[in-house]
């Protein structure tokens, strides 16, 4: 969904919110913990400076913060800052010249709910949101299946993952 600048760049902002408060954070700091290299996330912040959501103070002491408050800065203000405002609402997903309300595709309608569900969500999504949200360790922490768990022996037409077609009937 996001390009790895704009996933490095909420990382960034995740853990400045964590620290709202405290004074500036070194830029080392951020990509020690967020696991962001150096001189890529050095690039990132300057662009978020541009841009107006954090601010940084040099000299001893200094570092990055938010420049506003974490309340205050969406997910969305944090895409458009680094990708830009995409311009996905325009362009048909299958490739038609023109796709609108009058002359639309088969995905029209379904990518137009999407779309517009996918802007109120990352409009609503706040910095403060994210910085209270737990620390679950990062991709090694993801939930093994059970003993128990086997798809071997499917017990309903309920598919097994969201997306996914229920299996089929055995045939008599």
């Amino acid at each position: 969904m996001f390009s790895p600048p704009c996933q490095y760049a909420i990382r960034a902002l995740v853990y400045l919110a964590r620290h709202e408060g405290e004074g500036p954070v070194l830029a080392r700091d951020i990509a020690g913990s967020e696991d962001i290299p150096k001189s890529f996330l050095s690039k990132i912040l300057h662009q978020l400076g541009q841009r107006g959501l954090v601010r940084s103070q040099k000299g001893p002491g200094g570092g990055f913060a938010l420049a506003r408050p974490a309340r205050q800065v969406t997910v969305a203000d944090i895409a458009a800052a680094v990708d830009g405002v995409p311009d996905v609402t325009h362009r048909c997903l299958l490739g038609m010249p023109e796709c609108s309300d009058a002359t639309s595709c088969a995905l029209h309608d379904a990518w137009k709910k999407f779309r517009s569900d996918y802007d109120r969500s990352i409009g609503a999504l706040t910095l403060a949101t994210l910085a209270a949200a737990p620390e679950r360790g990062g991709w090694s922490d993801a939930p093994t299946p059970a003993a128990d768990d086997s798809p071997s022996a499917p017990s309903s037409n309920v598919p097994d993952r969201p997306g996914t077609l229920p299996p089929r009937p055995e045939p008599r």
